[in-house]
């Protein structure tokens, strides 16, 4: 449930990553991949505000963008900013920490 309406979303993506650069600690990379969403509910006056169409929707998108890794040690932090196009339009910023085992 969204809020106080009777509304669901949600979505998958899969994505590969095209390793362009390794230099030590620096790795540079390009994605891209397949996203699909789904959004259902019975609230037709939110999904016409946001000319969302039907009461189940699904969409289809293609998924392109660009990541940053650093690699101190067994520790990496990441930036991965990419963008959906097609179903459901939508742009994303991703960051964070990974420990190498």
């Amino acid at each position: 449930m969204i809020g106080e309406r009777d509304l669901s979303a949600n979505e998958l993506n899969l994505n590969v990553h095209y390793l362009a650069r390794n230099r030590g600690i620096l790795t540079v990379y390009g994605l891209g991949g397949f996203n699909l969403s789904n959004t259902s509910g019975s609230d037709e006056l939110w999904r016409e505000e946001r000319n969302l169409g039907a009461p189940n929707t699904r969409k289809v998108g293609l998924n392109i963008g660009a990541g940053l890794e650093l690699r101190f040690g067994n520790v990496v932090v990441y930036g991965e900013p990419k963008v959906t196009l097609f179903g459901g339009s939508q742009f994303v910023a991703t960051a964070g920490l990974r420990y190498i085992l």
